[in-house]
C-alpha cells in the first residue's frame, strides 16, 4: 500500500509585475494586491525558496550566492533591506 509523504514544507510567494507600468513606485505597502502568486512545495525551506524564486522569475537560477545585478552595485544594503519592495529578497 502506497503511504504519502506528510513531511513537506510549502511556499506561496506573490508575483508582483510592476515594471510594466509608467511612473510606478515598487515600494510595497498593506493595500497592494499582487497580480498572481505561485506555489513551491518540497521537503526544506531552502528547496522551496529555490523553486518559487525561478517561478516568480525564470531569468534566475534561485537564490544561489551569485550577483543576479537585479539590484545595483551602489545601492545601500541597509536601506534595501529596510524599505519593502517587490526586489528586496535579491538585495
Amino acid at each position: 500500500c502506497f503511504e504519502p509523504s506528510l513531511d513537506y514544507c510549502v511556499l506561496k510567494m506573490p508575483r508582483w509585475d510592476l515594471k510594466k507600468f509608467n511612473r510606478v513606485s515598487n515600494k510595497l505597502g498593506s493595500s497592494m494586491l499582487s497580480v498572481g502568486e505561485v506555489m513551491a512545495i518540497g521537503r526544506t525551506f531552502e528547496e522551496v525558496i529555490q523553486k518559487a524564486c525561478r517561478m516568480v522569475n525564470p531569468s534566475l537560477d534561485g537564490l544561489e550566492g551569485e550577483d543576479s545585478n537585479i539590484i545595483a552595485e551602489d545601492a545601500d544594503l541597509e536601506a534595501e533591506l529596510r524599505v519593502p519592495t517587490d526586489q528586496r529578497l535579491f538585495a
